[in-house]
């Protein structure tokens, strides 16, 4: 187990980088709602199903649009 932790704690980014790609998305959401766009921005691919790698670290956004 603490070799797995080990593995683990290499690839992966450090949390600030958690913290600063959702402040962004924060930023995003609220720039929308200030400007009434009715739309959410979302982080989808490998950041958000928790795979990104610490030498690979890349936000995939999207922004849905209500039709």
């Amino acid at each position: 187990m603490e070799l797995l932790r080990k593995v683990i704690g290499n690839i992966r980014p450090a949390q600030e980088s958690f913290i600063e790609a959702d402040e962004t998305i924060s930023e995003i959401n609220l720039l929308l709602k200030k400007n009434n766009i009715k739309a959410v921005c979302i982080a989808a691919g490998s950041y958000a199903k928790g795979t990104i790698l610490k030498d690979d670290f890349d936000v995939d956004l999207f922004v849905r649009f209500d039709t």
